[in-house]
This record gives C-alpha cells, sequence and structure tokens, in this order.
C-alpha cells in the first residue's frame, strides 16, 4: 500500500505546528504496515525538496511554495531562515491562496500522483473545495482526512464543510462530538471512524528534584503551585491571551503561594506582551526546553472560550498529561473526551468559575491526579494504536 500525505508546514523535523504529529506518525506506518510514504507539503521555503530518513527508508518531501505572499508579508515571521505561521490570520484568504497554490502546481501534482501508483490520498489538513476536486480528478485513487476542530465561521460555514467532506471514502475526526456534528450535517456514519491522535511518549518520567530544578530556572519557589500557559493552541486570537492574564491576576492575587508562566511559541510573541509580566506572572518565550518546563509544571492552564467550538483535543494537553501534568480548562464539545474533572484534570464551567475551581485543585491529591492523567493517555492516545488504526482503516478501503 502506498499513501500520499498532502498537508501545510511539514518538515523532516519537529516544528512548533500540529504536524508533528504526523512527523512522528509516519515511521510507525512504514514500520508496524510496511506502508509507502510520500508527501507534499506547502511551506514558504526555497528549497524544492526534503528527504526524512527513517531506518533505511527515505521519505521524499516535495515543497511547493506559494506563488502570492500576501500571508507570508502579514502574517509569517521569519526566524533562521525559516517561516513560521503567526496566531493571527484570515482562515478565508489562507484557503484562498491554498486553493491558488493548487492551481498553479496541478499539473506536477497529477504527474507525480499518476506515475507514483498511489492507494491512498491523505490530507494533513483542510483543503476545502479542493478535496472533492481532487476525488472527481482521480476516481480511481481513495481519499481520506481527519478533521480536528470545528470552529464555525459564519453562516455558510457548514454548507462549506459538508460540501468539501462528502466525496472523502473516509473521515476519521479526532472526537465522537466531532463526529456527532458531522453526522448531524448528513454526512454517513459509515464513512466516518473516531481516530484519535497524540504525541510519541517516553515512559521516563522527571523525578521531583529534577522537577524543583527546572521550575527554579524560572525563579519558582519550591512551595509555589505553578501553572504553565502556551498558546496559542485551540483559540487564535489576542484576545484570549489576555483574558487568562486577567484570570491569572485574580488567581495570585487571592493565592501567594500560586505562580503564573505564559510561554510564547517564538513566532507568536510579541514585545508588548512583557507589559502584562508581574511578580507571580512571567510572560516568556523562546523555551528550547519547553518539554521539560511543560512536565515541571503543576497544572497546564489552557482555557477555551468559544463554545460553539469542538476541541481537538490539541496536541500539547495530551502531552502534557502523558508527562504528569494535568490540564485546566473550561467545558466546551470534545472536552471530556480526554479530560474527566477531578480525576486526571480538571474543568471549570467557564471563565468566571475558573477562581473558584483553584480551591479544589489546591485541595486535591494533585500527585495522584498527575499519575491519572498519565495512565489516561497511555492507554487511550497510544500513537503506536492510533498508527495500527490508520493502517487497518486504509486497507479496508
Amino acid at each position: 500500500m502506498k499513501v500520499f500525505l498532502i498537508g501545510i508546514g511539514y518538515f523532516p523535523g519537529i516544528t512548533a505546528g500540529d504536524k508533528n504529529f504526523f512527523f512522528q506518525l509516519v515511521p510507525l506506518l512504514i514500520e508496524i504496515g510496511k506502508v509507502g510514504i510520500e508527501i507534499i507539503s506547502i511551506n514558504d521555503q526555497e528549497e524544492k525538496f526534503f528527504i526524512q530518513q527513517i531506518g533505511n527508508h527515505k521519505v521524499k518531501i516535495y515543497n511547493l511554495k506559494r506563488p502570492l505572499h500576501v500571508n507570508q508579508k502579514k502574517f509569517y515571521k521569519r526566524i533562521n531562515n525559516k517561516y513560521f505561521y503567526r496566531h493571527r490570520h484570515r482562515p478565508y484568504q489562507e484557503i484562498s491562496e491554498i486553493i491558488f497554490t493548487i492551481i498553479c502546481y496541478k499539473k506536477f501534482i497529477k504527474e507525480l500522483i499518476e506515475t507514483s501508483n498511489i492507494n491512498i490520498v491523505h490530507f494533513m489538513d483542510n483543503f476545502g473545495l479542493l478535496m472533492p476536486y481532487f476525488k472527481r480528478k482521480f476516481p480511481q485513487i481513495k481519499f481520506t482526512y481527519a478533521p480536528a476542530t470545528y470552529f464555525p465561521r459564519g453562516k455558510f460555514y457548514n454548507c462549506y464543510l459538508k460540501y468539501s467532506f462528502h466525496k472523502l471514502d473516509k473521515i476519521f475526526p479526532l472526537t465522537k462530538a466531532y463526529r456527532q456534528i458531522l453526522s448531524n450535517l448528513g454526512i454517513p456514519d459509515d464513512k466516518m471512524e473516531v481516530i484519535r491522535w497524540g504525541p510519541k511518549v517516553s515512559h521516563e518520567i522527571l523525578s521531583r528534584e529534577e522537577k524543583e530544578t527546572i521550575k527554579s530556572m524560572y525563579g519558582c519557589k519550591k512551595d509555589n503551585l505553578v501553572f504553565l500557559w502556551s498558546g496559542w493552541l485551540q483559540q487564535i486570537q489576542e484576545n484570549h491571551f489576555y483574558n487568562s492574564i486577567r484570570v491569572a491576576r485574580k488567581i495570585v492575587e487571592k493565592y501567594q503561594d500560586v505562580k503564573f508562566i505564559f510561554a510564547f511559541k517564538p513566532e507568536c510573541y510579541k514585545e508588548k506582551y512583557n507589559a502584562e509580566s508581574e511578580d507571580r506572572i512571567h510572560v516568556i518565550t523562546d523555551v528550547n526546553n519547553f518539554g521539560l518546563l511543560l512536565e515541571s509544571a503543576d497544572i497546564f492552564f489552557s482555557p477555551i472560550e468559544e463554545k460553539n467550538s469542538t476541541v481537538s483535543p490539541p496536541l500539547t494537553w495530551i502531552e502534557a498529561m502523558a508527562r504528569g501534568t494535568p490540564v485546566l480548562t473550561t467545558r466546551a464539545k470534545g472536552v471530556e473526551e480526554l479530560i474527566l474533572d477531578g480525576e486526571n484534570g480538571y474543568i471549570a464551567e467557564d471563565f468566571t468559575c475558573i477562581l473558584e475551581k483553584i480551591e479544589n485543585i489546591k485541595s486535591s491529591k494533585i500527585d495522584i491526579v498527575s499519575m491519572n492523567a498519565r495512565k489516561y493517555v497511555l492507554k487511550n492516545f497510544n500513537i503506536e494504536k492510533i498508527a495500527k488504526n490508520y493502517i487497518k482503516c486504509w486497507q479496508e478501503i
């Protein structure tokens, strides 16, 4: 079986984006299922090809550079000769650029697919109206996609979503909540199967002493209850950061032993955010050892504001729990498929209830909640099981 992955921003290495999931999934698809993989990725890089070396296998990554650079100038930041996606963007402008890029490269893509003996094309991102176009162009090939977040933008969003998905051979929603939404839109149930996503998890965890050492690097005292925020993960607007800061101020005002760290990806950081730092609220960026900080924090603080959206849940939530760091968020569709309130994490009803939820956290046995979080992810979000599910579904179609 040979599979083409088509997406945006896939590189042969760990990045700050969601393609880390596919970067870790590809070797398992090759090793477990003997799947042949080639990748088409839209990137704002000069190189035309990348190679991902996996044992004796060389995975080809065909890099398509956008002919238009509107988003590159306005919404991309260049760091060390690489472009990183900024947190604020215009989704319809984005998909317009993607469609135009595919049209410009359609001859190249057509020749590539026709000469590569492809069985499956799997979209790593929502390519909108291009997905039914691809199916009409290559009726002999099976097309699949794993939609992550449902975030309606405008009254035509549902119609757009339904038309984009209706020709796909198989859809793998990341949550049961998203599957139900698609079912309500008229997508046949037999075309859908929930397949989670998750990070590659190390079975080694830091000792208490190692965690305290990491905390001290960020000015935290031994008795501090440390909350870590990192974004944007689920919501991508600036006001979500400022609302979280306002809640953090109320919490540190009430509890003297609580400290907040707001850690930005370098491509999302702005100098003006520094003005939000104060005694027990620190705004930082360019965290090279973010994984260690994520594991050393006591709570991962990640509230959801948009009640009409359905969460993935974000990969960073899953990684945090895999490292033994429980997540504190607010209630939204899809949240309870990862977080069991009071057992492996914490769910506040909304922003106004977060402050009172802190009292529950402080009185709970965080060590037990931490252990439960790790066990839950290892059991339900195991990337090897996820790879086997993909292989099984692709073989069936």
